[in-house]
């Protein structure tokens, strides 16, 4: 009887640890892109553009900044999280967003 039960823990232990290694070996560049187009989804409602805070901090973060020639790496990565490239994207990505004023 502890035999079955114990052959049955390890059987779903090995399932989800297969589940587990799915999600875990989700391409980078995948993963990002998925978070992009849910980040544009949720900012697009009845066809107007929200402006999110994080949106508002990466504009503040880079005017506050560009006096010194940019950020350096590791204060972005300690503000946001991402790595300089990636930041200067996202900048990139909100300001070809943001209407005309």
């Amino acid at each position: 009887m502890d035999e079955k039960r114990t052959a049955r823990a390890l059987s779903e232990h090995a399932a989800s640890q297969r589940d587990l290694a799915t999600t875990d070996g989700m391409d980078n560049r995948a993963f990002r892109q998925r978070c992009d187009r849910r980040r544009e989804a949720d900012q697009t409602r009845n066809g107007r553009i929200r402006v999110d805070k994080e949106a508002e901090e990466i504009v503040q973060f880079a005017r506050r900044w560009g006096l010194f020639g940019g950020a350096p790496a590791h204060e972005i990565f300690i503000q946001f999280g991402m790595s300089p490239t990636r930041f200067a994207q996202r900048l990139q990505e909100i300001l070809h967003r943001a209407p005309d004023r």
